[in-house]
């Protein structure tokens, strides 16, 4: 039985694995408190009862961990946008292993920099046991789970899809597109998309938004009636709301964003807004049972991103360092 630290700013990507740790050893989660002062002196704290700590996402606390050295073992788990900020903050000989999603190697390949440390790859993953296929009703239904951020593409997602919403289609967007600085990351973003709605006259059926928070279970019965899930970022880590979905047998086009290929196969991938368009005809022009064919395919892709398994092999990264 090791003593086990977990360490994440962020926990809702944790999914299982305090779960899975806790089976086999004795552990403690990170107080993130928001505060710096109290944030540093629990740091401090925690790190000498571990002996192995691990950190989900590679920013704060997990550079300045590297840098204490504090005797224990570190794990961390690389999602993405750390490899823009904050890389060089770490220091790399005290870093035991290192986690990262199937994305991260086309870009640590395009940034030319290579992990000096033991590296495994693992998907995020998805709960198949709350994220379940049900026989999927067809309702020409588009849907997106985002934040209104720039590089998340709402605008430019209701741009694109705006023919087919006044053939009949809707956009469900699980989020606030609300101009109100307390629900949105993006004031102006929220802003101009109100705008662009506003300028093609759309109606509220054929622009959804949902701003309250769901839980998983809510959202796996929120996916129950959509076709397709449309994730247009500029940039994700992995995506894992995308996942989700699929895992309900919602259809994903997703944008190839750098490492999306990786991930995904290239039927579900669209470099440009005009194949994005192409693909949602190519859907429309599918009957029933065709669609709930590629809606089971979609569940199968699913099923190997099941983030119990990850949990799992976590668990013995954690335990072989």
């Amino acid at each position: 039985m090791l003593r086990v630290g977990v360490f994440a700013v962020n926990d809702g990507f944790l999914g299982h694995i305090p779960e899975e740790l806790r089976k086999h050893h004795e552990v403690r989660m990170f107080d993130f408190q928001n505060d710096e002062k109290k944030d540093f002196n629990n740091l401090c704290d925690m790190l000498p009862w571990c002996e192995v700590a691990f950190f989900d996402f590679l920013h704060w606390p997990f550079p300045k961990a590297t840098q204490l050295n504090l005797g224990c073992k570190i794990v961390g788990r690389l999602h993405g946008l750390e490899l823009y900020h904050y890389m060089k903050d770490i220091k790399w000989e005290n870093v035991d292993h290192l986690i990262c999603s199937p994305p991260q190697l086309s870009r640590m390949k395009f940034y030319n920099f290579t992990p000096p440390c033991p590296t495994t790859v693992l998907p995020v993953g998805t709960d198949l046991e709350v994220f379940k296929y049900a026989k999927k009703r067809f309702g020409r239904k588009l849907c997106m789970v985002n934040y209104v951020f720039p590089r998340k593409r709402i605008y430019t997602t209701i741009e694109a899809v705006a023919p087919f919403l006044e053939d009949g289609w809707s956009l469900h967007i699980r989020g606030s597109i609300s101009p109100d600085w307390r629900t949105v990351i993006s004031y102006e973003e929220a802003m101009f998309i109100n705008e662009l709605i506003y300028t093609l006259r759309l109606k509220k059926d054929q622009i959804v938004a949902y701003p309250k928070r769901l839980s998983d279970t809510e959202l796996a019965d929120w996916f129950s009636d959509k076709d397709i899930i449309i994730n247009n970022s500029t940039q994700e880590g992995y995506g894992k709301a995308t996942i989700d979905a699929v895992a309900c047998g919602v259809y994903p086009l997703v944008h190839n964003w750098l490492g999306a290929s990786d991930l995904y196969p290239p039927q579900y991938l669209f470099s440009s807004q005009c194949e994005l368009q192409g693909k949602i005809e190519w859907w429309n022009d599918h009957g029933e049972d065709e669609k709930r064919s590629l809606s089971l395919e979609a569940r199968t892709f699913a099923e190997n991103h099941d983030e119990r398994n990850v949990a799992q092999k976590i668990g013995e990264i954690i335990e072989a360092v």
